[in-house]
């Protein structure tokens, strides 16, 4: 029999068809027959959780048979959470931390006061109020999430020209 099975990564949670030939000629037995829809089928749906190595033994005439392998290896989602939109005011700078891992890879989105654009926690000193995004990849597995950072205008202060007093006076 044909079978279509090449190596392959998802992110858990997610499935894959393990061979993509349907022929009823043959018997199939799947190994390990568990997040598996159908140990038995030509076109099983896998939904592992973590990496596993699937194996199938294909027969038809007693006697002849043989066996292939496929092996789903299973990347995590990332976890990424920036916390409440938060205020800073103008002229001062703020680190925003994913709480991500420095292993991943990073992009932030709307770079406008940004120091870098590609690391896990940027310095951000931008002059208006904005919205970023953070977005992190773990192999084909991303996720993300937003915060808006708002600046804050300097109040305006005003005392008056200088003056002099004498030792004990007030003004």
């Amino acid at each position: 029999p044909d079978l279509d099975m090449p190596d392959s990564v998802i992110c858990l949670g997610d499935s894959i068809l393990l061979n993509d030939i349907n022929d009823t000629l043959f018997n199939y037995l799947w190994q390990p027959n568990v997040m598996i829809d159908c140990d038995t089928c030509a076109t099983p749906t896998a939904f592992p959780a973590s990496s596993t190595l699937y194996t199938v033994l294909v027969s038809h005439i007693p006697g002849c048979s043989f066996s292939d392998s496929v092996l789903i290896n299973v990347n995590d989602i990332p976890n990424v959470f920036l916390g409440k939109d938060t205020s800073i005011c103008q002229g001062n700078n703020i680190t925003l931390n994913p709480n991500g891992d420095t292993s991943l890879t990073w992009n932030w989105v709307n770079p406008n006061g940004l120091n870098c654009t590609q690391c896990t926690s940027p310095n951000a000193s931008p002059n208006n109020t904005n919205f970023y995004i953070a977005q992190a990849f773990n192999g084909n597995c991303t996720a993300s999430d937003s915060i808006t950072l708002t600046i804050l205008a300097l109040p305006q202060t005003a005392t008056g020209n200088d003056q002099s007093i004498c030792l004990n006076d007030s003004l």
